[in-house]
């Protein structure tokens, strides 16, 4: 009869680390995807920066 005793708690334990494991994966792939967009917008503020440069150099001749 001890076995039912323990039997709850492998099973609710496994249940536990699996939320907290899910957790950890979602928070990495949010990271991830902000970290692709950071590096999106800093290529297009580089291009719209280099495009700003040539637009003010043909003006100023």
């Amino acid at each position: 009869m001890e076995i039912w005793g323990v039997v709850p708690i492998l099973v609710f334990g496994l249940l536990y680390i699996g939320v907290i494991v899910g957790i950890i994966a979602v928070v990495v792939i949010v990271l991830k995807r902000m970290k692709e967009r950071n590096q999106y917008l800093r290529d297009v503020r580089d291009e719209l920066r280099n495009q700003n440069k040539a637009t003010i150099a043909e003006n100023k001749e």
